[in-house]
């Protein structure tokens, strides 16, 4: 495991026992993002909800390989989409899909500008041109 929290591949250790180990820093954000823990019918999986968004995050740690599924609707409705990842998923690509998500209906700068916020990249760190093609 790396030291640096940026560095590919690098998780935190899980903040309580019970945590899915692969998700710890997908699961972190949730918190930093005053996501709760809330009750689940199925013992096995861990749900994380908050009252200011639709999107919620069910853990599956019997799954093989264990998964996290991202939903947006409210419990207890079908969702309109979803997104799982794997706990192959580098964490740094699970706190895009999560700040994607939780920005699907908002401007997608916004998306971009959360993301890298979570990830640590300063503002305009990436001077470089947009590639327009070949």
């Amino acid at each position: 495991m790396t030291t640096d929290p940026h560095a590919p591949g690098h998780t935190d250790p899980p903040d309580r026992p019970g945590d899915p180990a692969p998700f710890a820093r997908l699961v972190k954000e949730l918190r930093d993002l005053d996501y709760d823990q809330a009750p689940t019918d199925n013992p096995d999986t861990t749900v994380y909800t908050t009252t200011d968004s639709p999107v919620q995050v069910e853990f599956d740690p019997t799954r093989q390989p264990p998964t996290a599924h991202l939903t947006h609707g409210r419990r207890g409705q079908a969702p309109t989409w979803w997104v799982t990842l794997t706990a192959g998923t580098p964490d740094r690509v699970q706190l895009m899909v999560l700040h994607a998500a939780l920005n699907a209906d908002t401007d997608p700068q916004a998306a971009i500008a959360s993301a890298a916020t979570a990830l640590g990249v300063p503002p305009d760190s990436n001077n470089q041109p947009a590639h327009t093609g070949n």
